[in-house]
């Protein structure tokens, strides 16, 4: 029973820690794709879904949708804009926070010992005192 509690600490809590390093940089990538989604239900007309996919498109690059830019209205190229700089500064974060939280193996380890440490009932500690003698 308590090796399969710290397999399952190690399993099921190892990747909420990495989530709890990079939640804000998920929110705001997140928030990123529904603003754009948003700018383009309203500006283009499109149904949600494909409002998504098109921010989602935009914002990545890979440029599924490509409205055409010369006849956008200026307040729509300004939040388009704003809007794909914050996302790739947002992923870009995300990434660095990603792989900080994943190396940083002592801080995983120390979590994961003071969970078990905190399970723990009804247990003594034995400390030898020759170290006090020796004074």
């Amino acid at each position: 029973m308590k090796t399969l509690r710290d397999f399952l600490d190690l399993v099921v809590y190892s990747p909420f820690y990495v989530i709890k390093a990079i939640w804000i940089q998920l929110i705001v990538l997140a928030s990123m794709f529904v603003l754009g989604a948003l700018i383009f239900i309203h500006y283009q007309g499109l149904d949600p879904l494909s409002a998504l996919l098109g921010a989602v498109s935009t914002i990545t690059t890979i440029g599924l949708y490509a409205p055409n830019i010369v006849i956008m209205p200026a307040l729509e190229k300004v939040l388009l804009i704003a809007g794909i700089i914050v996302s790739v500064g947002s992923a870009a974060s995300l990434l660095q926070a990603t792989f900080t939280a994943a190396m940083k193996r002592e801080l995983l380890t120390q979590t994961l010992a003071t969970r078990k440490i905190n399970r723990m009932k009804n247990h003594v500690i034995v400390v030898g005192y020759k170290f006090l003698v020796n004074m």
